[in-house]
């Protein structure tokens, strides 16, 4: 393995320090981005996932999601969690007057 190849798996600690290749794809400006992200390890999709941000009405969103193969990208104390396809979903919503909600 090429030592630039397994730089981020050294940096986030990926167990067996896989070749990572990330990939995101954004649309739209930053108050209103949808942006794509593909990770793979030794050449295999491990993840995909979604960011959608809406910086632009009085109720400003952010939802995200993850899911895939994410034990490879965890370490060992976390593995139990998320072993075979997981899928992680966040969304927050702040109101005008500041308050966060969902």
């Amino acid at each position: 393995m090429n030592p630039e190849k397994v730089f981020f798996a050294d940096l986030i600690d990926i167990p067996g320090r896989p070749a990572f290749q990330a990939e995101i794809a954004t649309n739209g400006p930053l108050s209103a981005l949808a942006a794509d992200l593909n990770i793979a390890l030794d050449g295999r999709q491990a993840a995909t996932g979604q960011l959608l941000l809406n910086l632009e009405d009085a109720n400003q969103t952010v939802e995200a999601k993850l899911r895939g193969q994410l034990a490879p990208l965890m370490p060992d104390l976390v593995v139990p969690f998320v072993a075979g396809n997981s899928e992680f979903n966040l969304r927050a919503i702040r109101q005008a007057n500041g308050n966060f909600f969902d």
